[in-house]
């Protein structure tokens, strides 16, 4: 198959609101942070020689953990459909299959006020889909490098990644397997997610090529994703008295101040009451 060479790519920004590969908002010095998100995303890509037009839609459950805010892995599992053809008619319109996903994230410390990182991803996905006697699987591999813009609640993420898709088409009962590959590999995206206070979260995704085309059966050469979560943050242990000591050394003073005012309080009222009893 012809690759082109990579090229000067655009993103395209549409439908603000994490596609799986955004990161999670993490502070420095967080630890253990973990999130659990419900993902739809439509992805059309041009694939053989010929550039035929193909689409998958997918709906995923994804758990991520950061053990450090340095390093992020994820994992997903959800269904996802295929389909082919061209601006006349639809070849291949496949059902709805298990599709497992992964992906790896690593990120630099932050800097300027903790509000901007680099990171490289990693993302990988299987899906099969069949229709008829006809099959079409592939794995789809989408290494990232990015710029990440954050604040307490929010998070942008813009940078290029390759999208490789390696599928195959079998027909059943036959020998006939031919293997294919996306014509484009080059694409700019853009991840935007929003933290509530409480937990919650939302997340936007899009990627483009430089040839993104049309909406028969959804953009072409484009990946549009959305997402909501929950992000759980382990419980932060309160200090015990002794270890305040150690960072407020006036602390024990004012103990010994209360006590003795309490002491003070109370003495008065213990004569008044000798006082009433005579």
């Amino acid at each position: 198959m012809k690759t082109p060479y990579f090229r000067t790519t655009f993103f395209a920004f549409a439908l603000a609101t994490q596609s799986i590969f955004a990161g999670m908002v993490l502070q420095p010095g967080d630890r253990g942070v973990s999130s659990f998100e419900y993902e739809f995303a439509l992805n059309g890509e041009y694939i053989t020689d010929a550039r035929v037009s193909a689409h998958e839609w997918s709906h995923r459950g994804v758990y991520a953990y950061s053990p450090w805010e340095y390093v992020e892995f994820g994992f997903g599992l959800g269904v996802a459909s295929y389909s082919v053809g061209d601006e006349d008619s639809t070849y291949f319109d496949g059902d709805f299959r298990l599709s497992p996903q992964a992906h790896l994230s690593l990120s630099s410390p932050a800097v300027f006020k903790d509000h901007i990182r680099l990171r490289a991803n990693l993302a990988g996905q299987r899906f099969s889909s069949e229709e008829g006697q006809v099959r079409y699987s592939a794995n789809i591999w989408d290494p990232q490098v990015m710029l990440v813009l954050q604040g307490k609640a929010w998070q942008v993420e813009m940078g290029e990644q390759a999208h490789l898709v390696m599928g195959s088409m079998n027909a059943q009962g036959t020998r006939v397997r031919d293997d294919y590959s996306n014509y484009y590999l080059g694409r700019a995206f853009i991840n935007l997610q929003y933290l509530d206070y409480s937990g919650w979260y939302v997340r936007g995704s899009v990627n483009s090529s430089t040839h993104p085309s049309g909406w028969q059966q959804g953009p072409t050469e484009m990946r549009i994703a959305l997402g909501v979560g929950y992000q759980l943050r382990p419980t932060r242990n309160v200090k015990q008295a002794s270890e305040l000591d150690r960072y407020f050394p006036a602390v024990p003073k004012m103990r010994t101040q209360q006590s003795l005012l309490e002491k003070e309080m109370q003495e008065p009222q213990s004569q008044d009451s000798v006082e009433v009893s005579r």
